[in-house]
């Protein structure tokens, strides 16, 4: 140790030592800095992805609540019909105010599950998803006289989250159109 201590002094008193010296520690902060933004990229990049998930949850668990209430408590005739188009099943909802339906499908090419509402007098169609969540997968199957199985997949950003719901009808039944 002594010796390596006094071969530093000896060549800090030579001319040039100093560039030399600010040249190796600009070295090893080039050295440290490539280090660090590569582990910065891994960070950014899960955290993005963390904020991507985190959005697909809300997105989805807006959704099943939505389909929850208005399924689950609102409908007394709940029908799931076939739609040879899609492939994806439709549900129709007759309300507990006898005037008004509902009908949830999804749009394969626009990659969204829909809400009609239909009375006496008029109809109206609402998205139900949220725009920046894309519904690639929609299917709704009766499982017992008072309860269906929804599943659909949301997906953002080239990652997908898959849903499972098991609505229990309180007021209704649940019927399957065989075609």
């Amino acid at each position: 140790m002594r010796k390596l201590s006094s071969m530093w002094f000896k060549s800090n008193s030579r001319a040039g030592y100093l560039l030399l010296e600010i040249q190796i520690s600009l070295l090893v902060i080039t050295l440290l800095v490539g280090a660090l933004s590569l582990n910065f990229r891994h960070i950014f990049t899960s955290w993005h992805n963390m904020l991507v998930d985190t959005q697909l949850n809300t997105a989805g668990r807006y959704m099943q609540a939505f389909l929850d209430k208005e399924i689950g408590y609102q409908g007394q005739e709940i029908l799931i019909e076939p739609v040879s188009s899609t492939g994806a099943n439709r549900i129709v909802v007759q309300t507990s105010r006898h005037s008004m339906y509902y009908t949830y499908y999804w749009k394969k090419d626009k990659k969204g599950l829909y809400r009609r509402t239909d009375t006496t007098e008029t109809y109206g169609i609402n998205p139900l998803y949220i725009p920046d969540c894309l519904v690639t997968a929609w299917d709704a199957q009766k499982v017992a006289n008072d309860a269906l199985l929804i599943s659909f997949t949301l997906t953002k950003d080239g990652r997908n989250r898959k849903f499972t719901q098991l609505i229990l009808c309180v007021n209704g039944e649940v019927d399957a159109d065989v075609r």
